[in-house]
Formats: structure tokens, C-alpha cells, sequence
């Protein structure tokens, strides 16, 4: 089972649904297409909490940096998987978590080259 611990709804398109705009390089769904599959959010967030410390400016510029210090936990369930952030993954890894059972959306589409909103993706990447 794939829960969504994100706060959006996940459309999953079929490859052959989309196609690629080199002019603004971007991955468009085709008119007429819909996704294949919808994934409802869970209800739970799984956050990343960070905490950030200046560090020298460059030419003038304030800069800072940024540690992990904590995420929330998700179920340690091997029938499950959880589609979370990439932030929440660079943290779980940061903090020498397991990411084995952590999804990221992978090939984000788009509504179309006119009005370039992410509308769904085309599958996920395993973590």
C-alpha cells in the first residue's frame, strides 16, 4: 500500500499520455489525457524540522546554512510505502534514518506549455 504524506493530491500519468516541450523543458499531459491514478492524501504530514546558522557572508552577502535537527516519525511497516518531500527524505538521510520505504514523485507534468502548473507526475523515485 502507498500512503501520501504530503498535502497533495498525487495524479499519476502514463508515459504515453505526456510529451516533452524542449522550449520550456517541461513534461506536458496531451489534450484530452487524464491520469491513470489518483493518490488521496493520508490526512498526516510527515515535516523535516531545520535550524539555521549564518556563516560568513560572501562579498557582502549574508549567508546561512542549515542542519537537520529532527522529522517527524513515519510507521516502520515493511507493507507500506509513504510518498513524502525530497526535504523529508534529505533529512531522514541526514539524521541516519531509513529511506528504503520513502517515495518521491518523479517526472512532474504539467497542464500544458500556456500555463505551466504541475498537475501530476509520472511515477515515483524509491529512496
Amino acid at each position: 500500500m502507498i500512503n501520501n504524506m504530503t498535502p497533495h493530491i498525487i495524479n499519476l500519468f502514463r508515459e504515453d499520455s505526456t510529451v516533452f516541450d524542449a522550449s520550456i523543458r517541461k513534461l506536458l499531459v496531451k489534450d484530452g489525457q487524464v491520469a491513470a491514478q489518483v493518490i488521496e492524501p493520508s490526512g498526516t504530514l510527515l515535516n523535516a524540522k531545520q535550524e539555521e546558522r549564518f556563516t560568513e557572508a560572501v562579498y557582502g552577502i549574508p549567508c546561512k546554512t542549515f542542519e537537520f535537527t529532527s522529522v517527524d516519525a513515519y510507521p516502520q511497516d515493511t507493507d507500506h510505502y509513504y510518498v513524502v518531500s525530497a526535504l523529508y527524505v534529505s533529512a531522514c538521510k541526514a539524521l541516519g534514518l531509513r529511506t528504503d520505504r520513502l517515495l518521491t514523485v518523479r517526472g512532474t507534468v504539467y497542464k500544458s506549455a500556456t500555463e505551466p502548473k504541475p498537475i501530476g507526475c509520472l511515477g515515483f523515485y524509491r529512496n
